[in-house]
């Protein structure tokens, strides 16, 4: 029987070659403790295998390191230019939309053209766009320097499906487990260390942004010098013979042009409505407008004109329907994860468990130990029982309890409270970081994983601007609603004067100790009622926020529920085996399978 199910496989994979439309749940898969009268090739852990996972593991963890610092310099950044500082969020803002673009045809070039030359314009770019930000004399330039670190972030999350297509598929689930794990340690140091950097004005007053910008260029050069000297992946499939000049061709231009455009568009619009701009300005409705009817016009060209076989959201991706389950689940795991990490830091400060974005960042460090912890963890699941259904409805059936949890939080309890949830939410997000990515890799033909992974990659990241957005005019119109009314309240029964009530909120609103002593009639008794008045109308709101967020977790657990099961799909095959190369021997395709 052994013998049967090897040439089988045999026979499958040759099959795939000439027809990428053969089903991959039609793929036998074959427990590797049956007796084995046939072996089958066995995969070799050599050196060069090694190399190529930690020049991928170092690009993927530069990436992670430019996602995360940009958003410690917005403060600086407005005290250090305030002509500018309605632009210092678009530090942010550009990094996340460029990646958020990008990542939605940069796979489907990958798997055209071959791998290695964008590992290396990855790390390019990101040092450029470093050294641009970190030399910035304007918030104008840093924008500019992001915005380019932006594009290095995008390419960088390619190095995911890379990782995954040259080890054996059963191996996948650790594979890209170690990388979730590797990002969690260097955002966390990012983190940390940004904060810790503003924190002592590390190279000058309200200078201490730019030196983990010059961290993160070297980093971005380690992985450069890693990719270049060691990651040498096989050659593309290309059954057709087609030239180089001749895959550009059959790209889908039309519909990279439509999808592109509009997302931009769309983006844009999200992140100036309520922040730059109000929504109803002309502006605002214009990007919004406009690019959401890119967008449909993109669907609708993708749907009705655009050949099966060419399209980024090519037929060929959906035979099995694992994939359009798993990019469903992208986009809500988008809203929510965001949501998560963007509003701990806002809860943490506004109901008082903390007084400082420094300490912030260090209570947060649980959240990033939770998430790497699970991350490890997901991964010897998946390789133990082949089985990614279950983890996925299980982590997300954990994060819709914690966030159900955050409902009822309070100031002025112990910060356990706040802890327990934050911790659950971190390892839902780390196991479904590992199980979802292996679902795509898995339902995708083997000859588009690239693009199969960065354009989920790409919705996830829609999902969370969505997310945001949507999650944060909830927060807004609620504090709108109960601040000024419990704010009034409580100070004036502190015996505050009525004129001083408004220059007190506004005083309280900013943070700067100086503004608020200098507010005629305040005492040690006002500012104390004041402060349990924002800290309680803040929790009140935050309420309504994670209330918000339960139906789409909801949702998710029932998408879930229709995913088929992994076991047949991880098998010991290997889509990409690397090149081994020798110092005695010419480079050979596939050398480390024997």
């Amino acid at each position: 029987m052994s013998a049967d199910v090897a040439r089988d496989n045999i026979e499958v994979q040759a099959g795939a070659e000439k027809n990428e439309t053969i089903k991959l749940e039609e793929v036998e898969y074959r427990h590797v403790d049956e007796p084995d009268t046939e072996p089958e090739p066995k995969f070799k852990w050599t050196f060069t295998v090694y190399a190529n996972l930690a020049a991928l593991y170092f690009t993927y963890t530069a990436g992670a390191w430019a996602q995360i610092v940009p958003a410690f310099s917005v403060i600086d950044l407005q005290r250090l230019w305030p002509d500018q500082a309605g632009l210092a969020t678009w530090v942010v803002t550009s990094a996340s939309v460029a990646a958020c673009v990008l990542t939605l045809f940069v796979g489907n070039f990958s798997d055209l053209l071959g791998r290695r030359y964008f590992m290396i314009a990855a790390n390019s770019i990101g040092i450029a766009g470093c050294l641009v930000a970190s030399r910035a004399t304007s918030t104008a330039m840093a924008i500019g320097g992001n915005a380019i670190s932006g594009v290095a972030l995008g390419l960088s999350y390619l190095a995911v499906p890379m990782l995954a297509e040259m080890v054996p598929k059963v191996n996948r689930g650790p594979i890209i487990a170690i990388a979730g794990a590797m990002s969690g340690i260097i955002s966390s140091a990012g983190g940390v260390g940004s904060a810790a950097m503003q924190k002592e004005n590390v190279g000058g007053i309200h200078e201490g942004w730019r030196p983990a910008l010059y961290m993160n260029a070297g980093l971005w050069f380690l992985s450069l010098v890693l990719v270049f000297f060691f990651y040498h992946p096989g050659e593309r499939p290309n059954p057709e013979g087609y030239t180089t000049l001749q895959k550009i061709k059959h790209v889908d231009w039309p519909g990279l042009v439509l999808g592109a455009s509009g997302l931009v568009m769309t983006l844009l619009g999200l992140a100036m409505g309520g922040n730059t701009a109000p929504w109803d300005s002309a502006k605002v409705l214009a990007l919004l407008i406009v690019g959401i009817f890119l967008l449909v016009a993109f669907a609708v060209w993708e749907w009705k004109f655009v050949p099966e076989s060419l399209g980024l959201f090519r037929r060929e991706l959906f035979q099995h329907r694992n994939y359009a389950l798993a990019l469903a689940m992208h986009f809500i795991e988008g809203a929510s994860m965001f949501t998560a990490n963007t509003f701990f830091l806002q809860l943490l400060i506004n109901e008082g468990f903390v007084q400082s974005i420094w300490t912030a960042t260090l209570h947060q460090l649980p959240f990033s130990a939770g998430a790497m912890t699970a991350a490890v963890a997901g991964g010897y699941f998946l390789y133990k029982t082949r089985e990614a259904k279950w983890l996925t409805i299980f982590s997300m059936s954990v994060m819709v309890a914690a966030q159900a949890l955050l409902s009822v939080i309070q100031p002025g309890m112990n910060h356990a409270a706040f802890f327990v949830p934050e911790v659950a939410i971190a390892m839902g997000v780390g196991a479904l970081g590992t199980c979802v990515v292996l679902i795509v890799t898995l339902a995708a033909p083997n000859r588009y994983i690239g693009h199969a992974v960065a354009l989920a990659t790409s919705i996830r990241s829609l999902g969370g601007a969505v997310g945001l957005v949507m999650f944060a005019q909830v927060l807004q119109s609620k504090v709108k609603e109960r601040l000024v009314s419990m704010f009034t309240k409580a100070v004036l029964a502190a015996q505050l004067p009525p004129t001083s009530v408004v220059p007190l909120l506004e005083a309280m609103l900013t943070g700067e100790e100086s503004v608020i002593l200098q507010v005629p009639g305040v005492t040690l008794a006002s500012i104390s009622a004041a402060t349990r008045a924002i800290h309680h109308a803040y929790a009140d709101s935050f309420r309504y926020v994670w209330w918000a967020n339960l139906p789409f977790g909801l949702v998710s657990i029932a998408l879930a529920c229709f995913l088929k099961s992994t076991r047949k799909q991880m098998t010991i095959e290997v889509v990409s085996a690397v090149k081994e190369r020798g110092p005695n021997e010419s480079t050979k395709d596939g050398a480390n399978i024997e």
